[in-house]
């Protein structure tokens, strides 16, 4: 266990995927995100209600999108809004997401303890790393 980092969805707007799937089997492929879900199998069964592992991200319509839940025992608990991380969030995962989205924003709150926050935000074909203390309100 180290510093406790979550992502949680801050914003999303008229997202449209080209392919959810395609989207999660790069993201458990080609980045860190592997490391999060590696002991998930598709078909998994919540820890905490009914819902069964897809990927890491699943899309119930164009503003909402939600990622699978995983904890400290590295089982999933469920598709919610927000998620442990831990080491598995990046630039990579974020730039994979973004040349996944034909159209739509997503904002993500990368909460750290003990640093400074980062909000990440996701167009198409583009992200942008704004820390939170340096916002002006």
């Amino acid at each position: 266990m180290g510093l406790r980092v979550t992502l949680e969805f801050h914003q999303i707007e008229d997202v449209v995927f080209d392919d959810i799937n395609d989207l999660n089997d790069d993201l458990l492929n080609n980045t860190e995100f592997r490391g999060l879900y590696e002991e998930q199998n598709k078909g998994d069964k919540a820890y905490q209600n009914n819902d069964l592992y897809d990927g890491p991200f699943r899309q119930l319509s164009p503003d909402k999108v939600q990622i699978a839940c995983v904890s400290e025992g590295s089982y999933f608990e469920q598709y919610d809004t927000v998620t442990d991380v831990w080491g598995c969030w990046s630039i990579d995962e974020a730039r994979v997401i973004a040349n996944h989205m034909i159209e739509g924003k997503i904002v993500f709150l990368q909460e750290i303890e003990g640093n400074d926050n980062v909000y990440w935000i996701i167009t198409p074909h583009n992200v942008v790393e704004k820390s939170a203390a340096k916002l002006k309100f």
